[in-house]
């Protein structure tokens, strides 16, 4: 029946999102249901079962007033099982027969018993393993079990031992007591008293009990007619159950906060503006730009001691013996000092926000055990270690980068400063030296002929700016290659917490919320 199955999914659903006395109380029903219901479809199915030699054949045959099963009093082993069929049920009971491996099949228009199907299967051994699982097997798909003895076969205890272990199923079987016409009516009373007191003693506590008579027909109106309630009583029972399962599985959606149309309890939207804000947060507290402008400063040192001029090199020695660079060119301890920039609250908080205004979205018994799922308690040490797991995977690439240029490129502002200073040797000598020196001069397109000291000061100066110029540029781009790159290890680090520390387990929540509203709506 489809109901069972829905409202099992729906509870063990339920059992997820921590409502576990409403799903236990849907998960009994289910299993009641399905110890009721037997046959799904809307035929009344019922087995012969029983020893060799008890009549089940010849009972079968009274049921059609005709020959349907052969009847022999040693009924081979590998007899295989018939079935007597109500002509508009054998479509429907064609999946069970084929499950049974049953091709003897007669069709019956019989009235009396118009909706019944009943089932003759090979005799049973109490003490054969296989027989036993058939028997098993079999129940759960079949409406009721007849099971069948006679004078010899009702006293022997294995059958007892044997009907033990179908208590559970003790609703649906009944207790034919056949070839009564062997017996005086005293005998068949004091026998019937026997026989239910054992069944009794075996876990039958109000076992069905008919004595009949299939070669003379004796008490088998009374069975026929008994059938016939029950296969009339079973479509009663059929929409109580579908009713009591709907019904129930109407609460579990309630207790959830689902109808059959389902809406996440987190909306997208809010979703990536929450993991928005808290990304943001955390890099406002590690501060990508700040470690760019240290890694710049840190490349600029390097550089300018390599391939800077002699003034910079010298205000690079200053800035080492001040500690200055350790100030402002230190990236690593600039990244490494991100808790010293501010508190996780603008990291968490928006996180909570959304995740608290989720679950207050749900009923209130689903609530308590949501909460604990979503671990509010764990997040904070959890945003915590991602942002130390993306500083700690930043920390590699902080190294300033050297450069065989800057070699090339420090060798020509020696040259230029040596220029430089050339340059400004020979003004010295023409200001302060003996008499008058005549300069030669440099015909420059606009300016006009200008002295070669000034022409050399002036190209030097101009050439060791131009170098220095791109010494920064250079810097200032492998800084923000730096900055990026800590910003975007940072903030995957912190998307992938959010999903998996709070995140993920609301979808685990969804999940279970959207099976139930799936369930009702199927």
């Amino acid at each position: 029946m489809k109901a069972i199955s829905s409202l099992r999914t729906a509870a063990e659903a339920a059992t997820d999102l921590g409502l576990g006395g409403l799903a236990n109380e849907a998960m009994h029903l289910v299993a009641q249901a399905e110890t009721r219901l037997g046959f799904e479809g809307s035929a009344y199915v019922l087995a012969l079962a029983g020893g060799t030699g008890v009549g089940k054949s010849s009972l079968l045959n009274a049921f059609a007033a005709r020959k349907v099963s052969e009847v022999g009093v040693l009924r081979p082993t590998t007899a295989q099982p018939v079935a007597w069929v109500a002509g508009e049920e054998r479509a429907e009971v064609g999946p069970l027969l084929d499950w049974l491996g049953i091709k003897d099949v007669s069709v019956h228009p019989q009235e009396v018993l118009k909706r019944v199907v009943v089932i003759d299967l090979p005799d049973f051994d109490s003490v054969a393993v296989d027989h036993r699982a058939t028997v098993d097997q079999l129940l759960p798909r079949i409406d009721a079990m007849l099971w069948v003895v006679d004078p010899e076969k009702y006293d022997d205890e294995l059958l007892y031992s044997y009907l033990r272990n179908l208590t559970r199923h003790a609703e649906r079987i009944a207790f034919v007591f056949n070839k009564a016409d062997r017996l005086e009516p005293v005998d068949q009373r004091l026998i019937r008293e026997d026989f239910s007191r054992r069944l009794q003693a075996a876990g039958f506590s109000q076992p069905a009990v008919f004595m009949v008579s299939a070669l003379t027909g004796e008490g088998l109106n009374s069975l026929l007619a008994a059938l016939k309630q029950r296969s009339n009583e079973k479509e009663l029972v059929k929409e109580k159950l579908e009713a009591d399962l709907a019904a129930n599985l109407r609460g579990l959606a309630s207790a959830a906060g689902v109808g059959e149309r389902f809406s996440p309890l987190l909306d997208r939207r809010d979703r990536a503006l929450a993991t928005t804000e808290a990304v943001n947060g955390a890099l406002a507290i590690v501060d990508p730009d700040g470690v760019a402008a240290q890694v710049k400063a840190a490349v600029l040192y390097r550089a300018r001691r390599q391939g800077g001029s002699l003034l910079a090199r010298i205000l690079a020695l200053l800035s080492n013996l001040t500690g200055a660079r350790r100030r402002s060119a230190d990236p690593e301890g600039f990244l490494l000092a991100w808790r010293q920039r501010g508190s996780l609250g603008h990291v968490l908080n928006p996180i909570r926000r959304v995740l608290v205004d989720s679950v207050s979205r749900l009923p209130a018994p689903a609530r308590p055990a949501v909460m604990g799922k979503v671990e509010f308690d764990q997040l904070e040490a959890r945003m915590t270690k991602a942002i130390e797991n993306g500083v700690a995977s930043s920390r590699r690439g902080l190294e300033p980068p050297g450069s065989f240029l800057w070699v090339f490129l420090g060798m020509l502002q020696l040259l230029l400063g040596a220029a430089f200073l050339f340059a400004v040797a020979w003004y010295l000598t023409i200001l302060f030296g003996p008499g008058s020196l005549l300069v030669g001069e440099i015909d420059v397109p606009y300016l006009g002929p200008v002295p070669i000291p000034l022409a050399i000061l002036t190209g030097s100066l101009v050439l060791s700016l131009v170098l220095s110029f791109l010494l920064t540029i250079h810097a200032s781009w492998v800084g923000q290659r730096r900055g990026a790159k800590v910003a975007s290890q940072v903030g995957t680090a912190i998307e992938n917490t959010i999903e998996s520390a709070a995140f993920r387990h609301l979808d685990d929540v969804d999940g279970a919320r959207q099976r139930i509203s799936q369930a009702l709506s199927g």
